[in-house]
C-alpha cells in the first residue's frame, strides 16, 4: 500500500498525469530533511486542504520560531517547528509518540519484552493501515542510536544519537503483520524499503548505527478527524499485556 496523488507534468511537451507522491532531495542551503519531508507531504495534504505548494526555502522560513539567527544555510527544523508549520497553514494533525509509548511499557512491564513487542507490532499495524490506507502521509522522526557498554557490562549507555525526518509513504504486510515500510527519505530516495519489527528498523543506515527507532509520528489528517486513532486503539489492545 502506497501514498499517491495525481501530478501533472510534461514529457517533451506531452502533458501527462502520474500518480505518485513527489520526492525532493534536501538542499542544505535552503532546507534539510524536515523541510524536504514537509515538501513531499504537502502534495498528499492538498487532497483535503486548499494549501499552497511551497518551495523548500518557503517551508523553512515559515517554520522557524526565531529569526535572530541566520536562516541559511539551514541546520534543520525541530519537531516543534514542523508542528508550527502545520498549524500555521491550518492543517489538523495527530501526534503519535511511538518511542515514548515503548519506553513507558518497558517501565511498567520490565520482564514482558515479547508481549510489549507484540503490542507495538499491533499498534503500528493499526496506525499504518488506519492512516495510510486513507491516504494520509506519516511525517516521521527516526531516532538513530549508537551504544557503549556501561561500567558493569550489563547496561548500555548512549554514546551517540541523531534524529532524521522522513515521510512513511507505504507499507507491506505478510501474514497480517507489517514487515516493511516505504520511506520518502531525502538522503536515500522515494519509496525506499525498511524492514520493521516493533519500533525498530533495519534500513539504509543500519551499518552506521546500532539501533534505528521510529520515534514521533505526525499525521496530517482531514479536519473532521478530531479523535486521534491512537486513543481508540489503546483502549482495545491493552489486553495483550
Amino acid at each position: 500500500k502506497y501514498i499517491t496523488c495525481s501530478n501533472n507534468c510534461s514529457l517533451f511537451g506531452i502533458n501527462i498525469s502520474i500518480r505518485a507522491l513527489p520526492f525532493h532531495q534536501q538542499d542544505i542551503a535552503v532546507g534539510a530533511c524536515a523541510s524536504a519531508a514537509l515538501w513531499s507531504a504537502q502534495f498528499a495534504i492538498k487532497n483535503w486542504y486548499d494549501i499552497p505548494i511551497r518551495s523548500l526555502a518557503e517551508i523553512t522560513e515559515k517554520s522557524r520560531f526565531y529569526f535572530d539567527i541566520p536562516l541559511y544555510p539551514s541546520s534543520g527544523l525541530t519537531v516543534d517547528e514542523v508542528c508550527k508549520y502545520l498549524s500555521d497553514i491550518d492543517v489538523h494533525f495527530h501526534p503519535i509518540e511511538l518511542e515514548a509509548i515503548y519506553k513507558s511499557l518497558q517501565k511498567q512491564y520490565p520482564s514482558e519484552k515479547e508481549k510489549i513487542d507484540l503490542y507495538m507490532d499491533y499498534l503500528l499495524k493499526s496506525i499504518l493501515s488506519g492512516y495510510l490506507d486513507a491516504g494520509y502521509p506519516l511525517i516521521t522522526v527516526l531516532h538513530f542510536i549508537n551504544y557503549r557498554v556501561g561500567d558493569n557490562r550489563c547496561e548500555y549507555e548512549i554514546l551517540k544519537e541523531s534524529y532524521h525526518l522522513v515521510v512513511v509513504s507505504g507499507y507491506r504486510k505478510e501474514n497480517d503483520r507489517i514487515v516493511e515500510l516505504y520511506l520518502h527519505d531525502d538522503q536515500v530516495g522515494p519509496y525506499c524499503k525498511a524492514e520493521v519489527n516493533s519500533i525498530f528498523l533495519d534500513y539504509e543506515w543500519s551499518d552506521e548505527w546500532d539501533e534505528i527507532r521510529l520515534s514521533t509520528i505526525l499525521v496530517p489528517v482531514d479536519h473532521i478527524l478530531r479523535l486521534p486513532l491512537i486513543d481508540i486503539i489503546d483502549k482495545y489492545i491493552i489486553e495483550y499485556l
